[in-house]
């Protein structure tokens, strides 16, 4: 069985997630796993053979901006959603803050309105 991830579930994590909120994982109280963005990227490909599929810039309150990327593995069917800012005292870190299997991409429709 396959199961698709909603676009809402992107939009609450750039909602709900304040871009600069990555630097203090523990102010956060995220469930996931934060650390250097070179160690998280190297567990993800040789853990669970997952590389970037999607990547987007959010911006937060004040300008700051965050890196969000979807990491998915076509093999083992896992998926990964990691945040990483572009700038500040959490430069070169990151924070994979969901994870789950059963990843299908879906088409957008040809008019928004539909």
């Amino acid at each position: 069985m396959q199961y698709v991830l909603p676009v809402s579930l992107f939009l609450a994590a750039a909602i709900t997630v304040p871009a600069q909120a990555v630097i203090f994982k523990a102010e956060l109280k995220l469930p996931g796993v934060c650390g250097p963005r070179t160690e998280l990227v190297s567990a993800l490909k040789d853990e669970y053979s997952e590389a970037t599929a999607v990547l987007g810039m959010m911006q937060g309150r004040g300008g700051t901006k965050t890196i969000m990327e979807v990491y998915v593995s076509s093999t083992t069917g896992s998926w990964s959603i990691m945040l990483t800012p572009v700038a500040g005292e959490a430069l070169g870190k990151a924070c994979v803050i969901a994870s789950g299997r059963g990843m299908e991409f879906v088409e957008p429709p040809e008019d928004p309105a539909t």
